[in-house]
């Protein structure tokens, strides 16, 4: 067991010395980072220091213009609040009155506060008309209608619901209670056949089982089962028992 021991350890130092040759030329042969470089953190390559950007295989310092930072990466910079940005500029930007300055990048670097509404270049005041409330849009028209109101030109007009209706979740319509149907602007009652059920979406009906809707009609005819047939898994129509198939109404032995 010792001389098996003392073996397997001779063959492990052989192999690490003819490694470290190899080893030593690899470490000798690799090429530094260029200046302003730090070795990456999974110990592979290089990366530029915090400050610089990696141009044509060269870390160049980055150049802030005045009002700008750099961004969190380092390697790049954005305006300060208030100043956007314009090729190798930070511009002021015009804030007009009734606003304040975003770092929104789609935006025009402002937005209105809330109650005013933006209308080119200003903030004008919004005008709430009854039954309405003030949104968090500083886009025109700045306001929504209450819950049972919809906007109607400058003002909201109350939902006209009809009888066995109510209001949806948004508010902002209307449908009928279960067991109607919408018809126009009225809730209409579903007319259930003989031998019929509501479905559960409440405004369509189906025929029970072993019973189908008649073509044409709204009523539900009882389904004639031939011998050697049986209801299908709905109960909608019927099937032949296995070895039989069906030829008209009857199924006869294949």
């Amino acid at each position: 067991m010792a001389e098996r021991i003392a073996r397997a350890l001779a063959l492990l130092i052989c192999a690490l010395i003819l490694a470290a040759p190899g080893q030593a030329q690899k470490a000798a042969t690799a090429r530094p980072g260029p200046a302003n470089s730090i070795a990456t953190s999974y110990g592979r390559g290089w990366e530029c220091a915090f400050g610089y950007v990696n141009w044509e295989l060269a870390c160049r310092k980055v150049v802030l213009p005045a009002n700008a930072f750099l961004n969190a990466s380092g390697d790049d910079w954005s305006c300060e609040r208030g100043y956007r940005k314009a090729e190798l500029r930070c511009l002021k930007v015009a804030i007009p009155e009734n606003a304040n300055p975003t770092n929104d990048v789609y935006s025009k670097g402002w937005a209105c506060f809330r109650g005013f509404a933006e209308r080119g270049a200003r903030c004008e005041r919004i005008v709430l008309p009854a039954n309405a409330y003030l949104t968090n849009q500083s886009l025109s028209p700045g306001w929504e209608c209450n819950r049972g109101y919809v906007a109607s030109g400058d003002g909201c007009r109350a939902l006209s619901v009809p009888k066995n209706g109510y209001l949806d979740r948004e508010g902002k319509s209307w449908a009928c209670e279960f067991g109607y149907r919408r018809t126009a602007n009225l809730c209409e009652a579903v007319a259930v056949p003989v031998h019929g059920y509501l479905k559960a979406s409440g405004f369509e009906w189906a025929c029970d089982r072993g019973f189908a809707r008649a073509e044409k009609q709204e009523a539900c005819v009882e389904l004639v089962v031939p011998a050697n047939a049986h209801l299908e898994t709905f109960g909608e129509r019927w099937e032949c028992n296995r070895g039989y198939e069906r030829k008209g109404n009857a199924c006869a032995p294949k």
